[in-house]
């Protein structure tokens, strides 16, 4: 006999059958997107795929967002002939140091918006470091290059707590004129309850610590990380001239990859998730939305490079 074993986290599932009942929902409600609150419902009542299909379709029934995603796929992905002179400041995420095969380093980001000709400076931030302990380097580069034609910063996914806390620190006031905006992969800019889970009582706090000890990792990581945590009071203010990006994987059960699958399932209870945040989080936070259906919080789909090349397009159309 066989011994049990769990290849994937779910079986794939009937998409077009999974799309057709996410829009009868839908249709009962009104035409803005849907409430958390009745997010959540459907949840409890349908599963999370069906919840994360319907947060999809809702999103883009929204006429400015279902443009914006519009605009963007239209985006050559080749290089235009007349290049603008731009500066991209690069805020990795965690583990780009220790395992750069994750992809946070954003190494992906940068050849390919080299191919731009673009000025690329990946921040060198502390892998195993908190937002608070990085934020500094971040603040310190976006200052120093306020003499940049054009400067743009991406981050990846804990990268953007990192620039969220750059920019209160700034000040919109402050912010440099050639300041064009930033763009969010997978941010974790409102903490995560997976953080909350390590402070629900005192063991889990000493073993949290002690875990953080052994593997060299910032015991401020999970405290900034926190969804109640003070970092986030502040609301996310730019300068009219600059923009601010959100790119979401919205992944069913059986699109999340192995090592995400353990936290994906976690956070189930807070309704549709890329494994690491829950995504209607995001959604209340200005700027715009690019959703990726399918990937989770690695974004390892194939049409995420060809989301990046169109980006860069984009950068480009938008720099002086």
């Amino acid at each position: 006999m066989l011994p049990k074993k769990q290849y994937f986290t779910s079986a794939p599932v009937d998409e077009v059958s999974l799309f057709s009942k996410a829009d009868e929902i839908i249709a009962t409600y009104d035409d803005t997107l849907i409430s958390y609150e009745e997010l959540l419902q459907i949840n409890k009542r349908d599963g999370i795929d069906i919840a994360t299909a319907v947060l999809y379709r809702s999103l883009l029934r929204d006429i400015s967002r279902q443009e914006f995603k519009t605009k963007i796929d239209l985006l050559s992905v080749r290089p235009p002939a007349k290049l603008k002179n731009v500066k991209i400041l690069l805020v990795p995420g965690m583990f780009y140091k220790e395992y750069p095969d994750v992809g946070s380093g954003g190494d992906l980001i940068i050849d390919i918006a080299k191919k731009f000709d673009y000025n690329v400076e990946q921040v060198q931030t502390e892998s195993l470091g908190s937002p608070t302990d990085n934020k500094a380097k971040v603040v310190k580069s976006i200052i120093l290059n306020s003499n940049a034609d054009n400067l743009w910063v991406i981050s990846v996914s804990r990268g953007g707590a990192e620039v969220r806390l750059a920019l209160q620190d700034i000040g919109k006031a402050n912010m440099p004129s050639n300041f064009g905006g930033w763009i969010n992969i997978s941010g974790v800019v409102n903490g995560t309850p997976l953080a909350d889970s390590k402070f629900t009582n005192t063991t889990q706090q000493y073993l949290h610590t002690a875990f953080c000890k052994a593997v060299g990792m910032s015991t401020s990581l999970a405290k900034d990380s926190r969804t109640n945590s003070d970092l986030w009071a502040q609301p996310i203010a730019l300068p009219a001239h600059s923009e601010l990006i959100h790119v979401l994987g919205f992944p069913l059960l059986s699109h999340v990859e192995g090592s995400v699958a353990k936290r994906f399932k976690k956070l189930v209870q807070f309704g549709p998730n890329d494994g690491i945040i829950p995504l209607y989080d995001t959604l209340k936070l200005p700027g715009n939305i690019y959703p990726i259906w399918g990937a989770d919080h690695l974004l390892r789909v194939p049409q995420y490079s060809e989301l990046i090349y169109k980006l860069m397009t984009y950068i480009n159309k938008k720099s002086n």
